[in-house]
């Protein structure tokens, strides 16, 4: 989970939201969405894919050279997200008590070697850079997490309240994937002095970010109306 702490939200972003993680009686819910075209994020983030398959059986992109797109395309060919995966996660209660939003721990369902296939990037398009968020280090054994700050320096913001009208959003960045990784979020929190955990995950499934192996991974950006393969 992951950004900073809460801010308001519009009603594009309400429609967008379909699904919430959770039992329908526990005190906090939580809501994740991966699709980036859906939010927008002050994290950048460039999305690229490892699909399995070779590069004469991927069609070209929804937008060209654009990331616009891409994220949906690219999971109906059953991409993976490669070197990193943003999502946003929203918490909010269940009713008017507070919850007291206590930390957070990051689970590895399974780790495999590295996604073999097609990695789908771009070319010309520069590295993220340094914002408020929360950053998850998918190299570590277990994995770690941190808030950052706008220089980039980790910042304390546990333990948070929420209730049915305080709301607090997170986008999440994993990083530095080790090899690839189905992973989870555990959210701890407290509500009527009884200490719970809340699951986390995209949509009852674990999200998933692989890393980038060139011995098992061609790369191809976007050129000219066609795919063009390049060395990483």
């Amino acid at each position: 989970v992951a950004s900073g702490t809460s801010y308001f939200l519009g009603a594009d972003f309400w429609r967008g939201v379909e699904e919430k993680v959770g039992t329908a009686d526990a005190p906090v819910e939580a809501t994740a969405i991966t699709d980036i075209d859906r939010f927008d994020s002050d994290v950048v983030h460039i999305p690229e894919f490892v699909v399995p398959r070779p590069i004469d059986r991927i069609p070209a992109p929804p937008n060209g050279d654009s990331p616009e797109g891409r994220y949906r395309w690219a999971r109906d060919l059953g991409g993976v997200d490669a070197s990193s995966t943003l999502t946003r996660v929203t918490i909010t209660g269940a009713d008017s008590t507070p919850v007291i939003l206590q930390g957070l721990r990051v689970r590895v369902d399974e780790r495999r070697p590295p996604l073999g296939g097609s990695h789908l990037g771009y070319f010309g398009v520069g590295a993220p850079q340094s914002v408020r968020y929360v950053e998850v280090d998918l190299s570590a054994d277990p994995p770690s997490w941190r808030f950052i700050g706008q220089e980039g320096e980790p910042e304390e913001h546990f333990p948070l309240r929420v209730s049915a009208s305080e709301t607090e959003v997170f986008d999440v960045q994993a990083v530095k994937a080790r090899g690839d990784v189905s992973w989870h979020l555990e959210l701890e929190y407290t509500a009527d002095g009884e200490q719970d955990v809340l699951r986390i995950d995209d949509h009852g499934q674990p999200f998933r970010t692989t890393e980038i192996d060139s011995a098992v991974q061609d790369f191809y950006g976007w050129l000219d109306g066609r795919w063009t393969g390049s060395e990483r």
